[in-house]
């Protein structure tokens, strides 16, 4: 709630007890590398990210999220690559398109829909 709501210093408590918990929680360690993301630790973000990636690696959102920390950390390949996975993962998804598009420069073209 904290995090969604951009209030990261309240979030920080809760996530950290989340993770000391369960160092293995999907949830906490997606929702830490979001916080980390929101606080410019990009990579401390990609190693929360990179833990639910390991179990989770059809998750759309956690790949555009990756996608956007690897282009923050200055690897636009990886950044490229981890949002064509998420576009492929949920082709319906505009949003995912933008955020890409973003991240990648205003010249790139569109991912299209890919066949199945």
């Amino acid at each position: 709630m904290h995090l969604n709501a951009g209030d990261l210093r309240g979030a920080y408590p809760y996530l950290r007890k989340l993770v000391q918990i369960e160092p293995d929680s999907v949830v906490g360690n997606f929702l830490m590398a979001r916080y980390w993301f929101k606080q410019k630790d990009y990579s401390r973000a990609q190693l929360y990210a990179e833990k639910v990636k390991l179990s989770r690696p059809d998750n759309s959102e956690l790949r555009a999220l990756l996608g956007e920390i690897y282009a923050e950390l200055g690897e636009k390949q990886k950044a490229r690559r981890e949002f064509e996975d998420a576009i492929h993962l949920a082709p319906e998804r505009v949003d995912l398109r933008e955020r890409f598009r973003k991240v990648a420069g205003e010249n790139t073209l569109p991912i299209e829909n890919p066949q199945p």
